[in-house]
């Protein structure tokens, strides 16, 4: 009688977890579906050494002149692990890692297992944190919006949430994925609802992450107003990435699209964390707007 108790019990926490991720996809972390231009591609990047033994520069964009033209950063999830971080603050010297931002989410109950651990620890170490969420397209944005907030505490001086908008696929699965699971006017609607109810809970705006081809097959007519942070595997950065800090609104991409971040490398390489990590750069520009007053 105990063990049919004890059989019933497990069934039901089983089939109570199934149904809380009814919805999710397989556990995604940022980039994993966007291909690298392989005619000028980044590959392994050290972010104190630049390309390679002798190029230390980064399409124009000198490492030792960051401090004018923007920082950098890195995104992570739990798919790097455990974190050294005594190893990690010293090997981004003298070219520092400025800005560390989390996965926080994915659909509308997924919360990422070391999401607390690494905001926390980040924050701890002096850097510019942030949170993303890995949106999934065929689930409820309201869920999904629901599940950040409840996850996510931001506050003055921490980066605006962060959207990442994708095609929901992974390594070989890639290939014969859509890049849409949904129909485009269905998908738009459904993010702006996502994104205002960000909005409104935490009173900022919100940066959006995608890749330049999804940017510009599906997002670039309907969200000139947002800000966005593009996907780029490459030496070239965004067209309208602005690379100095004397970059005015006058500047016509303004009014084509608000795009201050590149993640120029999903193969970076550095101390304190034994998987390959995204290497960002956000522009010197955009930065401030984007840090929470």
């Amino acid at each position: 009688m105990k063990q049919g108790l004890i059989i019933i019990f497990l069934l039901q926490c089983f089939l109570s977890t199934k149904a809380q991720n009814k919805d999710e996809e397989p556990d995604y972390d940022m980039g994993r579906s966007i291909k690298s231009d392989k005619t000028q591609s980044v590959n392994r990047v050290d972010l104190i050494r630049g390309i390679g033994k002798k190029n230390r520069g980064i399409a124009g964009v000198k490492l030792n002149n960051d401090k004018k033209y923007g920082r950098y950063g890195i995104d992570i999830s739990h798919h790097q692990g455990n974190i050294v971080w005594s190893k990690f603050m010293i090997d981004t010297l003298p070219n520092k890692v400025s800005f560390i931002i989390v996965k926080a989410t994915q659909g509308s109950s997924r919360v990422d297992p070391k999401f607390t651990k690494n905001f926390n620890a980040a924050k701890s170490k002096g850097y510019v944190v942030g949170a993303y969420h890995f949106y999934s397209q065929t689930t409820d944005p309201e869920l999904q919006a629901d599940n950040f907030i409840q996850t996510v505490s931001l506050e003055k001086g921490d980066l605006m949430p962060v959207l990442d908008i994708e095609k929901n696929c992974l390594g070989k699965a890639c290939a014969t994925t859509p890049d849409l699971l949904i129909s485009k006017p269905q998908l738009i609607r459904n993010l702006k609802i996502f994104i205002t109810k960000l909005k409104e809970h935490y009173k900022t705006n919100v940066i959006i992450y995608t890749g330049n081809a999804f940017y510009q097959d599906y997002l670039n007519q309907d969200f000139k107003d947002e800000f966005f942070w593009i996907a780029r595997y490459s030496k070239t950065p965004p067209k309208c990435l602005p690379l100095g800090n004397t970059d005015t609104l006058s500047n016509p991409c303004f009014s084509i699209s608000k795009q201050g971040g590149w993640q120029y490398s999903q193969s970076g390489r550095l101390k304190g964390i034994q998987t390959d990590i995204d290497l960002n750069f956000f522009s010197a520009f955009y930065l401030p707007k984007w840090i929470i007053e």
